[in-house]
């Protein structure tokens, strides 16, 4: 085992490491927080990037996901009071948010749990209980609008909680459970 140091910047806020995630790219995104604040970093090689991305959360929120799309924004899906907002941070700080549609009555699912952005910006976010992939246009400062819903009942989607779903350089993703299914974002 080896120790990467951790970048000056998180020394300073005294953040530590809450999660990681792989980017598409094939690049590092590591989540960092502390009681005063949180940021993304991005590891690479061994090396951080120079670029750092602040997330503001709303009090008593809880970060899902993050993801960088192809034009280094990246994309949060945090929870918040039972809400789930996404969180756009581009490279320059500006920072876009929507809310994904909470549950209906009729609804059997609980919560949102993995985000993956296309080239197009559009989000594909999975669900749990019964497990799904939701596609939503992002509406800025608004209520994000559900384009198609895949299910097991409606198209060869499979998800499983323990099994994220994949997104390769190509704009493919890839989700498994019983089978390996596979999604042409473009």
């Amino acid at each position: 085992w080896s120790v990467i140091p951790l970048p000056e910047t998180a020394l300073q806020q005294k953040l530590s490491p809450r999660s990681i995630r792989r980017a598409v790219n094939g690049d590092f995104l590591v989540l960092m927080q502390s009681d005063t604040g949180n940021r993304v970093y991005v590891l690479s090689d061994d090396k951080w990037k120079p670029q750092e991305y602040p997330i503001i959360l709303l009090e008593d929120s809880r970060v899902r996901d993050c993801f960088l799309d192809n034009n280094s924004s990246l994309w949060i899906l945090f929870e918040t009071q039972n809400k789930f907002i996404v969180e756009k941070v581009d490279l320059n700080g500006t920072l876009h948010l929507t809310q994904l549609p909470s549950p209906k009555e009729t609804d059997k699912w609980k919560w949102y749990e993995r985000i993956i952005v296309d080239s197009a910006g559009r989000l594909w976010v999975n669900g749990s209980y019964p497990e799904f992939m939701a596609v939503f246009t992002p509406v800025w400062q608004g209520e994000a609008t559900e384009i198609e819903r895949y299910t097991e009942k409606n198209s060869d989607y499979q998800g499983d909680l323990s099994a994220n779903p994949v997104m390769m350089p190509d704009g493919q993703i890839w989700v498994f459970d019983r089978h390996v299914a596979t999604m042409d974002t473009n």
